[in-house]
């Protein structure tokens, strides 16, 4: 399974999307917590123009917040403090 290594200085909200395209790491979230989380973010210009016209966002709102829930406690929390911080010289 592909790791989730958030980079360092990363937005929660950055490393939770990134997350969110990892295949195995959504298909275990899923599987751990019963839910049916899919991210579906458009691949070009065309879909995100129909996405937009249809309103569809990608995702089901309550689902992706339990994600983001779980992301937060199982990764975000556990991060150590070096990685929240860029280095002067990155």
């Amino acid at each position: 399974m592909q790791d989730v290594k958030p980079k360092k200085g990363m937005s929660f909200a950055e490393a939770c999307a990134e997350a969110a395209q990892i295949p195995e790491f959504v298909e275990n979230f899923n599987r751990l917590t019963g839910n049916n989380f899919r991210f579906c973010p458009p691949k070009n210009g065309f879909e995100a123009a129909i996405d937009n016209a249809t309103g569809f966002q990608g995702f089901d709102e309550k689902e992706a917040e339990k994600f983001m829930r779980f992301f937060h406690d199982y990764v975000w929390t556990r991060l150590p403090d070096e990685a929240f911080f860029k280095e002067e010289n990155e």
